[in-house]
C-alpha cells in the first residue's frame, strides 16, 4: 500500500511532482473554509471518484468547484 497525504500546503504536491517517483499520493485541499466538518464532507463526496487514482499514485487538488487529478510520476 502506498503512503498517502492530505494537506492544505501545496509544497507536498510540488515535492512529489519533482521527485519523479510514483508515490506517495497527495490530496491538496484548497478551500476557503477549512473547518473539519466541511473538509470531511468534501472528502466523503470526492473520494469515491478519486480512489483508484490515489491507489495508483496521483496528485489530487480539491477545491469548492471540483477536483483535478495528475498521475505520478508527473511527465512534462
Amino acid at each position: 500500500m502506498k503512503l498517502k497525504f492530505i494537506a492544505q500546503d501545496l509544497d507536498f504536491s510540488a515535492i512529489v511532482a519533482q521527485s519523479g517517483l510514483n508515490s506517495p499520493s497527495v490530496i491538496s485541499i484548497r478551500v476557503t473554509d477549512a473547518k473539519p466538518d466541511i473538509i470531511t464532507r468534501i472528502l466523503l463526496n470526492v473520494l469515491p471518484f478519486i480512489e483508484s487514482f490515489i491507489a495508483e499514485g496521483a496528485l489530487v487538488s480539491i477545491d469548492e468547484s471540483g477536483y483535478r487529478v495528475r498521475k505520478i510520476p508527473v511527465e512534462d
